[in-house]
């Protein structure tokens, strides 16, 4: 739902011509719709013990009719060509330059596509668990031994 908000924010709020505004109302609505969204399995897991992977999955259909609806009728481009989509969306509202962060110890972090940048972060990541196993196995022998 929340990628529904995204599409509806692009397309019909008329905030292309104010971008950075428009990307935080598109993060904000976002999360508002989709949290209920993500609320529903959650809620049936919790007071009637219902697996949350079945439902999600049903939860994946309706979202996808839901949107197919509104593809094919009030969503529909004019600019399609034949083909039933939306208009693409502006490109001033696209997530495509974020911001790259350098973190000490740890590298660049940045949500781009940057193979660096994500080979960087993976490679640390690595470390970091790997180094955490060996502690962690370490701890576990020295105090988990049974003392005769």
């Amino acid at each position: 739902m929340g990628i529904m908000a995204t599409a509806y924010i692009a397309l019909f709020a008329g905030l292309s011509s104010m971008p950075i505004l428009a990307k935080i109302i598109i993060v904000i609505l976002s999360a508002i719709l989709g949290a209920p969204w993500a609320t529903i399995a959650g809620g049936l897991r919790a007071y009637l013990s219902i697996d949350e992977v079945p439902v999600t999955l049903i939860m994946n259909y309706i979202a996808y009719y839901i949107l197919n609806y509104l593809v094919r009728g009030p969503w529909k481009g004019k600019e399609t060509y034949g083909y039933i989509r939306t208009d693409l969306l502006p490109q001033d509202v696209w997530f495509i330059n974020l911001p790259t962060i350098t973190i000490p110890g740890i590298g660049e972090v940045s949500i781009n596509n940057n193979s660096r940048s994500y080979t960087t972060i993976n490679n640390n990541i690595h470390w970091a668990m790997v180094s955490f196993k060996k502690h962690n196995n370490r701890f576990k022998d020295t105090y988990t031994r049974v003392k005769p």
